[in-house]
């Protein structure tokens, strides 16, 4: 009697043994860990509906397919979330994110300083390994556009990381305002290949902590009568032939709490431009060079 009963325990044994193995097997195969990202996540075309995007489903990769991705709804970007933006080296396909102000489009990232939110290239292994599966390449300046503003006073950004952006295939800078009016906080720009910082069509835009480094050429441009003003920030080891560009008729204010340590040049570039109202070029114990002919209207 006691003999079967042993052998009954121990054939529910096994079975019980088989039973843990497979919920083990498709558990540790099939389900994601807490800490595991589900991404990557592709997106590409237009925004049209508010949007949250998260860590957890980190990356997000733009593709180059239809322009990019055109905002015309809000876009809330949480901490830590990681954005790879696919430029299209073959078919020089350079694109990035574009917010319409004008139809609804809005950007508010949310990144914090332990967990900012970052930008980079498709290319860029040292976020999520080798998301793009070309052996040989890598991250290089100018493999994407940036993030353009257009007719945009709406969004936000605080905490957010810019690297290897700024194509020379169509873009204009790592970061556009365009007929916009906004407010930007603790930006870093990395390896930016055009200007980290264009602002134009009479836009305005204030940057405070921006920190920008390695940049192959001027980190802020102004065109037409456009403003940007600088607080708390630190420009250092930028390669560009000038450190600003600025239209003639356009406000650069350096405010407070400004260093420029290191850099290849220290040159303000003045382009032509007609001013017809009044405009200062304010001493920042910097140097003002001005190719070609400035033309002043008084009438």
């Amino acid at each position: 009697m006691f003999k079967k009963i042993q052998n009954f325990n121990f054939l529910k044994l096994k079975h019980l043994a088989l039973a843990f193995f497979i919920a083990s097997f498709f558990i540790f195969f099939f389900l994601p860990f807490g800490s595991q990202a589900a991404g990557p996540t592709w997106v590409y075309g237009v925004i049209d509906e508010d949007q949250i995007w998260t860590k957890e489903n980190s990356p997000y990769i733009i593709g180059w397919q239809e322009n990019g991705l055109i905002l015309r709804a809000k876009l809330t970007i949480q901490p830590g979330t990681v954005i790879k933006i696919y430029g299209n080296k073959w078919w020089h396909q350079f694109y990035g994110l574009k917010v319409e102000g004008n139809n609804n489009g809005s950007l508010q990232i949310l990144g914090i300083s332990d967990e900012p939110v970052i930008f980079t290239s498709y290319f860029d292994d040292s976020y999520y390994g080798d998301t793009d599966g070309f052996e040989g390449l890598f991250a290089e300046p100018g493999d994407y556009q940036g993030v353009t503003f257009v007719n945009d006073n709406n969004s936000s950004i605080q905490n957010t990381e810019f690297n290897y952006c700024g194509s020379a295939f169509g873009n204009e800078g790592c970061l556009v305002f365009d007929n916009s009016d906004l407010n930007f906080t603790n930006i870093k720009i990395r390896q930016s290949l055009n200007p980290g910082v264009l602002v134009k069509n009479n836009s305005q835009a204030g940057l405070d902590n921006l920190d920008a480094s390695e940049n192959s050429n001027e980190v802020l441009q102004l065109n037409d009568k456009s403003r940007i003003i600088l607080n708390n920030s630190n420009l250092y080891h930028n390669h560009g032939n000038y450190l600003f560009r600025m239209s003639a008729g356009s406000d650069l204010l350096l405010e407070t709490n400004n260093s420029f340590n290191d850099n290849d040049n220290l040159l303000i570039k003045l382009d032509q431009y007609l001013v017809e109202n009044s405009v200062t070029w304010h001493n920042y114990g910097l140097p003002y060079f001005a190719m070609g002919s400035l033309f002043l209207d008084s009438s």
